[in-house]
């Protein structure tokens, strides 16, 4: 066998992992940077090509490798959301020497890492909301990533936001009540609805409101395993709304017709939260008004993995079952 040398690249909001696999000698090597989202960089694609070329040259460059030896590449990430955004990555990874690679929004990624048969839809809820289908021949089709301003707000972001906004119902107009009151309350030292309203005034202000995604997220979580009606309404909406768009997706990709569609869940607020209503929900809903047979699987390895499963696709390499999950296992370290 020839000297095969394949790229993944897994980008999501927070980090990027960068991974090259020596498929002669079953062996890995991985370089983790900073978030090369261009949406939350400073200088945008600017930013993103930097990043990208700087941390491709240190995965290769100390592996005695160019761009230009490897077989393929992968690449899933965050903010490759709509065509002209594709298009320019789609240039800024052809100038890194790279000659055969494959690129798509970092939820094709969860379909590749845990379909069996190596389509279907990937449904990323982390901090932002993201659905995309992905067929045999690799045609996608996202729903999601655009945040506000079509409404994609049912990742830990847009849930947080929810317990400010129904501690703010029941202080204020007469909204239900919720035990998140209290939890909240404890949490920011203040004891009065007057004190409430200084508080998130101010941190609306100070544009510092994501900071507190967080300890709201564990908040609704807590209170959602208690039965709070308001906590458990929350996450009933996010699966309901993460389930429209599964459902979305695959009518708007006609080569899925016909098959079992695998349903793949990942990111932080379906994969460790404490509370599994939202997941439910999805599943749930898909029974009632899916109008085709599907599979749900959650992720179980890093998404790395299916950005290097992808590129060996790409390269029309046959994959077994037994190193593909040879692969999985090398990296669930990285999980």
């Amino acid at each position: 066998m020839a000297q095969q040398w394949y790229v993944g690249v897994y980008g999501n909001t927070q980090k990027t992992l960068f991974a090259l696999y020596d498929r002669t000698h079953q062996r890995f090597d991985l370089v983790t940077a900073q978030s090369i989202d261009h949406e939350f960089l400073p200088h945008g694609f600017q930013d993103f090509e930097s990043i990208l070329t700087h941390s491709l040259d240190t995965l290769l460059s100390r592996n005695g490798l160019t761009a230009a030896e490897i077989t393929s590449a992968g690449f899933g990430l965050a903010g490759d959301d709509v065509k002209r955004q594709h298009q320019i990555i789609q240039t800024i990874i052809s100038r890194t020497g790279i000659q055969n690679f494959v690129h798509a929004n970092e939820a094709a990624l969860m379909v590749k890492t845990e379909s069996p048969a190596g389509f279907g839809v990937g449904a990323i809820n982390n901090y932002g909301f993201s659905v995309l289908a992905i067929d045999k021949e690799g045609n996608t089709v996202q729903v999601g990533g655009l945040g506000d301003v079509t409404g994609d707000l049912e990742g830990g972001y847009y849930m947080a936001s929810c317990v400010w906004k129904s501690i703010y119902r029941q202080l204020f107009i007469c909204g239900e009540e919720t035990s998140m009151t209290e939890d909240v309350f404890q949490y920011l030292g203040i004891h009065t609805k007057e004190e409430f309203l200084e508080e998130i005034t101010t941190i609306s202000v100070a544009g510092e409101s994501r900071n507190y995604t967080d300890k709201l997220l564990s908040i609704l979580y807590k209170n959602a395993n208690q039965g709070d009606a308001i906590a458990l309404s929350i996450l009933r909406n996010v699966g309901e709304e993460y389930a429209r768009a599964i459902a979305s997706a695959v009518r708007d990709l006609p080569l899925l017709k016909g098959h079992v569609i695998d349903v793949v869940l990942a990111g932080k607020q379906f994969i460790h939260c404490k509370n599994d209503t939202a997941a439910r929900t999805i599943d749930h809903w898909l029974q009632e008004h899916a109008a085709f047979e599907y599979r749900m699987h959650k992720m179980t390895t890093s998404p790395v993995c299916g950005a290097i499963l992808w590129a060996m696709e790409k390269a029309g390499e046959q994959v077994s079952e037994e190193e593909k999950n040879r692969i999985r296992q090398m990296l669930r370290r990285f999980f």
